[in-house]
This record gives structure tokens, sequence and C-alpha cells, in this order.
């Protein structure tokens, strides 16, 4: 992070950054064979340092090749092929495609072009899929970079995910598909999979409830109104909204138990097998097949990596520790995608889990709802179920509140709002949206494969009970103050706040 960090800081050529990993290494092995282990520790996280800076500088200061599409932008218009690179992502009145160029037209010439390109389709109702190859008219422009400070930098934005060039067509009778199946075997298998939710959920849920399922399961939030996206920011649980822990856990908890019931039918294969290393072994398969299915967001795949990691601590009798869960999950998704950690999601994901982890500890000890607290409870002599409903009440408002703390100055820095009403509406709406809807989102989704009907039933009541969720949301919503719009503060007010 150190690496990355000053790599988009500051600007030195490659070879020097070259230069001193290698240096680095030297040093690092010269020392270790020395037995200095502290001057090597140092140099070998100096290596590390400057990797991040290396892989970070390559994204924001490439080398263009002579081919590449930003030599094109301009006034000019070209026929423009090449192939989708991730499912199309539709918005309220626009869509979005990612195409990987392969060939620009222009007065009759065909030239070899290179490059990833964001096409701005003016329309909704496209048909088009992952693996696509298409041909379109468009100009080719540059992203519009930031001229004061403060202000949002969208080409900095879209080169951090490899886009250069952005261009524009006014509806899809102007893009032309010439041919299907291009890509991964494995991804079109996915997206075959995600399609078959997503039809499933069109057909069986209301125009209402359909943005929602589709969010909890695929990570698509393209059909959900702005009206109602912005009631769930004023409430202060748009998190609900985004594939996390929580539906990995899920997933985890379902095929795990699933496992289990039914190694336990065959008495012969226990006398051969562990059952909770075998169990834990057979989870991790859907869980990372359900982060694709999710779409591969940045929380999906830190919960991902963080329930794997705890998977294999149980397969290797090795102790779970979950900062060590945590920041090799970071690392993971950060040597794959360094630009990644100035995603906003990213930054949230990981300060929420990390709060939670710190605070929740040092919050129960506080407010007495440790083991002392509870003996006092039984000193009492209050009923169990009441001691339950304390507990479960206690233990939601202090994540609540932790997870509002470790992000609250992230938010304020970026969005400018925070929520009054957010520890009183996730008391309510995480059990019943964060974890009653995901479960029969996630259920229905599963069933849709292979007992449609059953399917049907679960999506029903899944209706009926989001149908409650947006009425709360709604309600919350409505509370005079409920949310709070303040002025950005500075990285080192930030950094204060947190402190």
């Amino acid at each position: 992070m150190a690496g990355i960090l000053a790599g988009n800081t500051f600007d030195l050529p490659q070879y020097w950054v070259m230069g001193g990993i290698i240096g680095a290494c030297l040093a690092a092995l010269f020392f270790l064979r020395d037995g200095n282990r502290k001057v090597s520790l140092f140099f070998s996280a100096l290596i590390f340092i400057l990797f991040g800076f290396l892989y970070i500088s390559r994204i924001l200061h490439p080398d263009f090749p002579p081919q590449h599409l930003i030599h094109l932008a301009g006034d000019q218009s070209f026929l423009i092929e090449g192939v989708l690179s991730q499912p199309p992502e539709p918005m309220e009145e626009k869509t979005k495609l990612f195409i990987r160029t392969e060939k620009v037209f222009h007065r009759e010439k065909c030239r070899p072009a290179e490059g990833s390109l964001l096409l701005w389709v003016k329309d909704r109702g496209g048909d088009f899929r992952y693996g696509d190859r298409v041909r379109f008219p468009s100009k080719l422009y540059l992203p519009k970079a930031s001229s004061n400070p403060g202000e949002f930098d969208y080409r900095r934005f879209l080169a951090l995910q490899g886009i250069w060039v952005t261009g524009y067509v006014n509806s899809f009778r102007e893009v032309v598909r010439l041919e299907e199946g291009q890509g991964s075997s494995f991804f079109h298998f996915v997206e075959k999979a995600r399609d078959t939710i997503r039809l499933f959920v069109d057909q069986n849920a209301t125009p209402e409830s359909r943005g929602i399922i589709k969010a909890l399961v695929l990570g698509e939030r393209g059909d959900i109104s702005k009206e109602v996206n912005e009631k769930f920011i004023i409430t202060g649980v748009n998190h609900i909204l985004s594939i996390s822990g929580l539906h990995v856990a899920l997933v985890a908890g379902f095929f795990f138990a699933i496992c289990r019931f039914l190694l336990r039918l065959f008495p012969s294969l226990l006398l051969r097998l562990d059952l909770n290393k075998t169990s834990a072994l057979a989870a991790a398969v859907p869980v990372i097949f359900y982060t694709f299915i999710a779409g591969l967001a940045v929380a999906a795949v830190r919960s991902a990596i963080m329930a794997v990691a705890f998977l294999l601590a149980l397969l290797l009798d090795r102790a779970k520790d979950l900062y060590d869960a945590l920041f090799l999950a970071a690392f993971l998704i950060l040597v794959v995608n360094p630009a990644a950690l100035f995603d906003i999601s990213f930054q949230l994901s990981f300060l929420a889990v990390l709060a939670i982890l710190y605070l929740f500890p040092r919050f129960k000890e506080l407010f007495s709802l440790s083991k002392n607290g509870v003996e006092t409870i039984e000193e009492e002599g209050r009923s169990r179920w009441k001691r339950k409903l304390l507990t479960y009440v206690g233990g939601t408002l202090l994540t609540s509140v932790a997870a509002i703390l470790g992000t609250g100055p992230l938010v304020v820095y970026y969005f400018n709002r925070i929520s009054l009403v957010g520890f009183l509406s996730n008391l309510f709406l995480v059990p019943l949206m964060g974890f009653a809807n995901t479960l029969l989102s996630l259920l229905a989704a599963f069933l849709a494969f292979i007992f449609p009907l059953a399917a049907q039933w679960l999506t029903a009541l899944n209706v009926f009970l989001l149908d409650i969720s947006l009425a709360l949301v709604d309600l919350f919503s409505r509370i005079p103050l409920a949310s709070k719009r303040v002025t950005t503060p500075t990285i080192p007010e930030v950094l204060i706040l947190y402190g």
C-alpha cells in the first residue's frame, strides 16, 4: 500500500524503480547471509514498496503503442470493432459497454487497434453479452480531467481501470453484433448462470423488488431507481445492497451444513474422512464460484478470500486469525489490481471490517455485554429469551456503531453526508433485509436451477418481506434530519477524526 500511494504521488522512470528492486534484493540476500535478519527484513519490505510503486506507475503512466486508441481521439468518426470484455452495465437511462478494441475502419481502410474503450449507449434494453464481437460508429474522446481542486477526476478514475478513451452512440441500433462466444469459456459459463438468475427474477418478482434482489444476488444495481437509492443513503443502510461478508458467509455456511448432513448419512465415509475438514473443502468451491456470480465486486472478493482463508485454516489445523485473513485479502487484491486501493468500495469495505474487529470487543467490554454482564442478567432472574434479545440488540447496535465510526470520516470526505438515523435503522433492517431477504434471495437463485417451483415460493415470500423492508426504509428516510450534508473535510482533518 505504501508503494502504491507513493507511485500515485510521484512519477519516476520505471527503470529506476527496477534498479531499486534489484538492489534491494541483493542487499536483503547479503544481510540475510551475514546473519543480520533485522536489516534484511527492512530491505524485504522495501522490495514490496518498490513493486507497489512499479505496478501503479504502469497503470497511471503507461507507454502507449502506436496502434492505441488514444492516438485517434479527436473530431474524426471511426467504425470500431472489438469484443465485449465485461457484461453490459445497465444504468437508469443508459448502458455502459466495455470494449476490447481490435480494428478501426476509416475512409475504407482497416487498421489494427488496441486498448480498452468505454462505450456509452444512450439507451437500455440491448441483448448484448460478454464475448460478443461488435462494430459501431463513434468519435473517440479523452475523458475529462479535473480542472479545479477537489473536483472529481474522471480521466484518472477510468485510467485506474485501464480505460483511456470513451465513445458514444445514441441507441443499440447503431451497435452491430458480428459474432458471439469470444473470450473465456469459464466466464461464458458464469454469465449463462447469471442470465438464468436474472431472467428468473424478472419473471417472478415485482418491479419494485427486482432491482433489490439483483443487487443482493448479482451485485447489479442498475434497476434500482434513483429515488429508492437515495432513501437507502439517507437511512444509512446503503451497505446492505452491496454484496459483502454476510452474503459470502451465508453461502459458505449453507454448503458447509449441507455437506455435513450428507456425510452423516454414510457412516462408512466418516471412518475415512474428517467431517469438518471435508465439509470445509466442499464449501470453498461454491464460495469461489459465487464470487464470480456476484460480479467480482471488491467487497465480495475480500469476503471470499477471508472465508477461504478460514476454511484453509480449518483444513490445516491452524489457528484462525481475523486480522491475518483481512490483510491477506487486501494483499491478494492489490497484487492482482493495485488500482483497487483507490476504489471507494475497497476502502469502505476494509475499514468497516477493521473497525468492527478493533472496536466491537472494546465496546462490548465497556457496555457490560461481556461474560460478567451476562452473569448479572442471570442473577437478576430474567428469562432466557429476554437475555438473548438484549444481547442481540446490544450486539447489533455496537456492530453498527463500530462500522459507522470506521467508515464515517471517509463517507463524509467522499459524499459530504452523514446519516443520523443509521444506528436505529440498521437495528431493524440488518436482520430483516441483510439476513432474511438476502438468505431468501440466495436460496431462490440456487433453487432456480434445480427446483424452479420452490424458488418461486421463496421469491413470493421474499417479495412480501421486501415490501416491509422498503416501507421501513421509506419511514426512516422521512424522519426530520435523518441525513445531514456537511462540507468536505481535508485529509489532515480525516486523519484527526480517525485518531
